[in-house]
């Protein structure tokens, strides 16, 4: 709802993952229609400001939460624009315990500074800082720099630490780790490619490099694949072997590569593959999987597409999904030795507007 040029409102409905259609169409969860998000919007010059429940904007690649998949944590978040900078912040809460205390509390702090070096290059500096309950605290210090290089590639690069506190894992030790993410995009006549390359630090119980979704055990649209990452075609029923790039803190490197196929003004073809591995576990293996996902997408009309698609993944012993996540330790997805193979069909049917 628009008021004025100055001030709006937004609400977004949400209807559960419904498997039971017999009488009622219970949800998976018995929820029923939920408020997704409910924020305020104040705007006024170069300040603006949202409050409420909200879809909080995220800098590196989807990584550290995604607003997306259901970051929508009650709060206020704010933009500042200056001449060639911006300061993004946000200061919420993601699960409150007892009304009547503070430490029981799962808190989040967030500022980014976004510098326009040229025309060109963004340089973006990140502090993330949380509290978690009444266990700890975890912060994220990032650098990003997006800039073009040569032959038309937009490139977006980052490096990203963590620190988090023993007591929120159980370990003998601190977290700690770092985490380097390279994305090189390439436009062609009717073809568009990509490449992701990432690494995050690990240790063998879990005490490496740790991002947000960890803690809250959620997911989020970072990678190019279908099973091992996930998209928005794929999150549903099937997406329990998905991870985050820091798989729970054991560690993680990958390497994505995705092409889009421009095959007619409606058809698009979209064909991805994925390698992770090199993670540090006892008795486990040093690969994670690998994943391979075709996908078709026809626009029937304006707004109105049918997405149908294949993903096969190969997944190892040492893959930690993001449900299990790492709250007084992690766990893993299979037993020790075990190697599964995962196939997936899927369709969606959306009207977006």
């Amino acid at each position: 709802i628009k008021f004025s040029d100055t001030l709006q409102t937004s609400v977004r409905f949400q209807l559960n993952h419904t498997n039971d259609n017999i009488t009622n169409a219970d949800d998976a969860n018995n929820r029923d229609v939920q408020v997704r998000h409910a924020h305020l919007n104040y705007q006024h010059d170069n300040t603006k400001l949202k409050m409420g429940l909200v879809p909080v904007q995220e800098s590196y690649n989807d990584v550290l939460y995604s607003k997306d998949w259901g970051y929508n944590p009650f709060g206020i978040e704010g933009f500042q624009n200056f001449k060639s900078s911006q300061v993004h912040y946000f200061f919420v809460n993601l699960n409150e315990g007892d009304e009547k205390q503070v430490k029981d509390d799962f808190t989040h702090y967030h500022v980014d500074y976004s510098y326009l070096y040229n025309a060109k290059t963004t340089l973006t500096f990140s502090v993330s800082h949380m509290n978690v309950l009444a266990l700890g605290e975890h912060q994220n210090i990032a650098l990003k720099i997006e800039t073009p290089l040569a032959h038309n590639i937009k490139f977006n690069s980052f490096i990203m630490t963590s620190k988090s506190d023993r007591a929120i894992l159980g370990t003998q030790e601190d977290a700690k780790g770092v985490a380097f993410l390279a994305e090189f995009q390439k436009h062609y006549r009717g073809v568009d490619t990509s490449l992701l390359i990432t690494h995050a630090s690990g240790k063998e119980d879990g005490s490496g490099f740790l991002v947000p979704l960890a803690f809250m055990q959620t997911n989020s649209y970072w990678g190019y694949t279908g099973i091992l990452t996930v998209m928005p075609q794929t999150d549903t029923g099937f997406s329990s072997d998905s991870l985050n790039i820091s798989n729970n803190g054991h560690g993680l490197n990958a390497i994505q590569a995705k092409s889009e196929l421009f095959l007619t003004p409606k058809l698009k073809v979209q064909l991805s593959t994925g390698w992770f591995g090199a993670t540090q576990t006892v008795n486990r293996s040093k690969d994670i999987g690998i994943d391979l996902l075709a996908l078709g997408s026809y626009e029937i009309e304006r707004n109105f597409t049918l997405d149908l698609g294949i993903d096969h993944a190969v997944i190892s012993d040492s893959l930690s999904g993001y449900s299990g996540g790492i709250l007084r330790g992690n766990n893993f997805n299979q037993a020790q030795s075990t190697s599964r193979k995962k196939t997936a069909f899927f369709g969606r049917l959306q009207i977006q507007f």
